[in-house]
């Protein structure tokens, strides 16, 4: 198979998704928070049986209530802002604001320097990829030293072209 030429540029919204999806702990983060949530609904219905029996909650119930809640939402609101934090940090780098190019090769990922005085190529092999994560439109790839390569869809000139990218992709993880 050719190569496969890609080039583009990020934005700070495409580095959200990059993230969200590239990181597993955002993931086990929101799954254990939905697991959390579920424990404090069992226990805010159980207060409400108790309350329609005609038992009064006290104060000390009612804070046992309201502490886990605080920290639940906190765990909630802290896992869905995570890859927005770190796509601003990201953004803030004026690397990321360079135009990424290079091409799909079946020994690797070829990344052309984004300085033209300096024009080098670094080739990453697929081994070099610890993990892989896709979506319908994006590919996040985690080198071994945990350096993300974001390739979205809109990098490739055409259908073709991703096709051949998902293929030599399948082939290699």
């Amino acid at each position: 198979m050719a190569d496969v030429e890609f080039s583009g540029q990020y934005d700070q919204k495409l580095l959200e998704r990059a993230i969200d999806l590239g990181d597993p702990r955002s993931r086990t983060a929101k799954i254990f928070s939905f697991i959390l949530l579920g424990l404090f609904l069992f226990n805010i219905i159980w207060a409400a049986r108790d309350y329609l029996a005609g038992r009064l909650v006290t104060f000390v119930e009612l804070a046992g209530l309201l502490i886990p809640l605080a920290i639940i939402a906190y765990l909630i609101y802290h896992t869905y802002r995570l890859p927005v934090r770190v796509a601003a940090e990201l953004w803030r780098n004026p690397a990321s604001k360079v135009p990424l190019a290079g091409r799909i090769t079946p020994e690797g990922i070829v990344v052309y320097s984004s300085k033209p005085e300096t024009a080098t190529e670094r080739l990453i092999p697929w081994a070099d990829f610890s993990r892989i994560r896709k979506a319908e439109d994006l590919v996040v790839m985690t080198s071994l030293d945990k350096v993300l390569y974001i390739l979205p869809r809109r990098f490739f000139a055409g259908q073709e072209d991703w096709a051949g990218f998902l293929g030599l992709l399948e082939t290699h993880s």
